[in-house]
């Protein structure tokens, strides 16, 4: 958490994180607003929040084909309002980051994730290819959060998400960004030490939630 803070200090980093959080009304997303990263007016459409407004934290590559990833965003909201009796409002990076402070993003991120109730997985065979989805999953555990409220919303069948975490090592993820890259495996590297310590814990994480094989996850 510090290296990804880096030299904002605890106080800012909380401040501006607190400043910048923002929530989606899952309503206002549509199956268009997953095609790519670009811009399609979401920004807008979110709104300022305060720490522990928000319903869930989402989690998903951008490589991946928006269909499956709007269907089970649309399933998971139709349930939470369900049992809530009101829509869900969630924290999604390309409708709550301003595009142009990305590094400011990067030191918010464990104040963003610790604010949302819960986290929520679009796992695809190619989740974990995608080094920022295994930082905000790890990071969401070191900010404390319970494994209980990591919900996976599979989108890809249970054998392929099983063998495509089982290969899982850190250094074969990539980002969009070279720079990127770079920085969020010095991250890693001052926190663990090794990258394969990083990556067997991702791996242990991921095979304790995924659907199928076993596995005890409730999604």
């Amino acid at each position: 958490v510090a290296a990804l803070i880096n030299d904002l200090g605890v106080t800012r980093a909380l401040n501006l994180a607190k400043a910048n959080f923002r929530g989606l009304p899952l309503a206002e997303l549509s199956e268009d607003d997953l095609r790519s990263s670009a811009d399609t007016g979401l920004f807008e459409k979110s709104a300022h929040a305060a720490l522990g407004e928000l319903d869930a934290f989402v989690s998903h590559a951008w490589r991946d084909p928006a269909p499956p990833k709007y269907a089970a965003l649309v399933a998971w909201g139709r349930s939470f309002e369900e049992a809530n009796g009101r829509a869900p409002i969630v924290w999604l990076d390309k409708a709550c980051v301003n595009q142009s402070r990305i590094q400011e993003a990067l030191a918010c991120l464990p104040v963003w994730l610790a604010g949302c109730e819960s986290l929520l997985v679009l796992a695809s065979s190619s989740y974990a290819s995608r080094l920022w989805c295994v930082i905000e999953l790890h990071t969401w555990c070191v900010m404390g959060g319970d494994l209980a409220r990591v919900s996976v919303l599979p989108i890809a069948p249970a054998a392929e998400l099983h063998a495509s975490f089982a290969r899982f090592r850190v250094e074969n993820a990539d980002c969009f960004v070279a720079d990127d890259k770079a920085r969020l495996l010095a991250v890693i590297e001052s926190g663990f030490g090794t990258h394969d310590a990083f990556s067997a814990l991702i791996r242990d994480l991921m095979r304790s939630r995924l659907p199928g094989k076993g596995s005890e996850a409730k999604v």
